[in-house]
């Protein structure tokens, strides 16, 4: 209960910004495991946490048939993308009730308010800004149950139902 289970999902390890990620966990004192879920070859990226000393907390899963079981799971969802469009994995997760910690450059930061379900990197790259979100996340300890409510509530407006009237309603405009 102590440990901090956070999670990171994607093919594409390193344009979903895996590397930046293990960097930003390295310094990082308190109890923690990252479980890396997706298919892509991970072994630079085991190169890497171990040269970091942290390979033991870091355990790749591969192609994961039931996501909803680790996101039931994980304190956090990091996904420090270089680039995504706006990807499922942020909705899953706040869905979900894990507040999410991803880039400006993912379209899913659109539905990030800062401090409320998760937190927003300005540079993908920027592994130390990551790490800063990290220990800020930390910090909310006493407080996850009220990010895990804002998280979950965060995407109820996301309804398929919606989606599919605003569908029909933008293809009725361009039709006219």
């Amino acid at each position: 209960p102590d440990e901090s289970l956070y999670l990171f999902a994607g093919n594409d390890f390193e344009r979903k910004g895996l590397d930046t990620l293990i960097k930003a966990l390295a310094p990082h004192t308190h109890p923690w495991r990252l479980l890396v879920a997706g298919g892509d070859r991970p072994a630079p990226f085991v190169r890497l946490a171990r040269r970091l000393e942290i390979e033991g907390k870091v355990t790749f899963m591969g192609k994961v048939s039931s996501m909803a079981e680790l996101y039931r799971a994980a304190d956090l969802f990091i996904f420090p993308t270089r680039y995504d469009p706006f990807g499922n994995v942020h909705l899953e997760a706040l869905s979900s009730g894990v507040p999410v910690i991803t880039t400006a450059q993912a379209g899913g930061a659109e539905v990030i308010k800062e401090g409320e379900n998760g937190f927003v990197l300005k540079d993908c790259g920027d592994w130390e800004e990551l790490s800063h979100l990290i220990g800020r996340f930390e910090s909310m300890r006493p407080n996850w149950a009220i990010l895990r409510d804002r998280a979950r509530a965060s995407v109820d407006e996301f309804t398929i139902e919606r989606n599919a009237v605003s569908t029909l309603e933008l293809l009725a405009r361009i039709r006219k």
